[in-house]
């Protein structure tokens, strides 16, 4: 799921609003959530195949060639449950 703002600008501010709180409520299943640049977030359902280095390294390699530098947010990796988000990687 990319989860933006409705004109698809600054859309991660959702990581710090009720939104992203709402979101854990209503989810049924536990998602990584992985902040792609300060307009958006991608978020995957959790599947303990994935790896959260792996997911790391992957935000890393894409902030590093394809997210200009003043539209990154942060190579980190969060997790997303009914209690609400916390940072993994």
């Amino acid at each position: 799921y990319v989860v933006t703002s409705k004109d698809k600008i600054q859309g991660s501010s959702v990581l710090i609003t009720d939104l992203i709180q709402e979101l854990g409520s209503s989810i049924s299943k536990e998602c990584y959530v992985i902040p792609c640049s300060i307009h958006e977030i991608i978020l995957i359902p959790y599947d303990e195949r994935i790896k959260p280095d792996n997911l790391k390294q992957l935000v890393m390699e894409v902030n590093a060639t394809e997210v200009k530098i003043e539209e990154k947010l942060t190579d980190s990796v969060y997790f997303l449950d009914k209690s609400g988000v916390s940072k993994i990687a």
